[in-house]
């Protein structure tokens, strides 16, 4: 069955304008697989810089210059090409067939499709929706879980992950699943090195919802914020710290890391990812809506004294089968995300 995606408008369109009639989206794929797998191989030759020794100290900085000046030349032109493009067109790049669905795609088409629907963000709610009543599958695609702050292959803080779920907003079950896909992140992310739990903070880190996710779930964000905080006054004293939901240039100035370094106990969410983040950096978690986190935080606040606190072995589980969940452009355009989403639909899941 071949898999239908829906876009806000066809990006072929927008790109006539820049390459001409003609097969405007395939160019625009191609063009952008291109750029990606140079930016690719300048990460992995990004060198590592020898402190210890003058020489290699110099020329390892020159190096490392020159790559970051042709890696952000490269950017400015992938970013001017993501302006048009639609993620669920990359994630099937390497199919095909697919059907694409835009706002003039008549609804009575669209019924008789049989799936799965490929969608973007929790703005594709009617076709989710649509796909659960008629028991279709819907793959659903947004931000990833980590890796998405600044480290040795993301050097300008870019959303390069995106997360893939499948009849699912994020990804609730532990799947069982190998480590290397976990153990790649670590190795160029210090932040996601386990260093067990931290049991000393004095105060309670709540993260607000985005608009998005509240619409979605037919929440009001001011409504949820005021009955979070009068829960929370019933069950502890702790001081209450709120994390607003920033820009996103703003979120990379301060990070989510840099919130929880701040004397943090535990975390409040109501689905946001920093419920992940947080759980993988050693800080326990609540969550109040569905969450990837759910497997490893409590959904009650009458036990925010007594957080949950998983063992290190679940915690790495839980990790690694996330890692099989979010996914680079680069593993989009060659087809392997596909493959993988594929095989996490007949994993073993892992009781917790």
């Amino acid at each position: 069955m071949k898999p239908a995606i829906v876009v806000r408008k066809n990006p072929a369109e927008v790109f006539y304008k820049t390459y001409g009639r003609g097969p405007g989206q395939k160019i625009m794929i191609d063009t952008y697989k291109v750029l990606m797998a140079e930016m690719y191989e300048l990460r992995l030759a990004m060198p590592e810089i020898d402190t210890e020794v003058k020489h290699a100290r110099k020329l390892g900085k020159k190096l490392r210059k020159a790559i970051e000046l042709r890696y952000n030349a490269l950017w400015e032109q992938v970013r001017i090409i993501e302006k048009h493009l639609d993620y669920g067109m990359v994630f099937t790049a390497s199919l095909n067939d697919v059907n694409i669905i835009d706002d003039d795609t008549d609804w009575k088409e669209i019924e008789q499709m049989t799936g799965p629907f490929v969608v973007r963000a929790m703005a594709s709610k009617k076709f989710i929706d649509h796909a659960t009543k008629s028991g279709k599958d819907y793959i659903f695609l947004e931000n990833g879980y980590f890796g998405n702050y600044k480290n040795s292959t993301n050097i300008k803080s870019k959303k390069v992950w995106h997360r893939i779920c499948i009849n699912e907003v994020q990804q609730e079950n532990i799947l069982k699943v190998p480590s290397d896909r976990w153990d790649d992140l670590v190795k160029h992310d210090m932040k996601l090195e386990w260093r067990g739990w931290r049991k000393n903070g004095s105060r309670i880190l709540v993260v607000l919802p985005s608009p998005k996710p509240c619409e979605y779930y037919g929440q009001d964000v001011h409504q949820w914020r005021e009955w979070v905080m009068t829960e929370l006054r019933k069950y502890t004293d702790r001081e209450i710290v709120v994390r607003e939901k920033s820009s996103r240039p703003d979120r990379v100035q301060q990070t989510i890391y840099q919130a929880l370094d701040d004397d943090i106990f535990c975390t409040v969410t109501y689905q946001s990812i920093a419920a992940v983040e947080s759980v993988a950096y050693g800080i326990p978690a609540f969550t109040l809506a569905p969450s990837a986190a759910k497997p490893v935080s409590l959904q009650d606040l009458s036990r925010i004294e007594t957080p949950y606190y998983p063992d290190e072995e679940l915690v790495r589980k839980w990790c690694c089968s996330l890692a099989y969940g979010q996914f680079s452009m680069d593993e989009m355009l060659n087809g392997s995300a596909w493959k993988i989403v594929q095989d996490n639909k007949d994993r073993e899941k892992i009781n917790y």
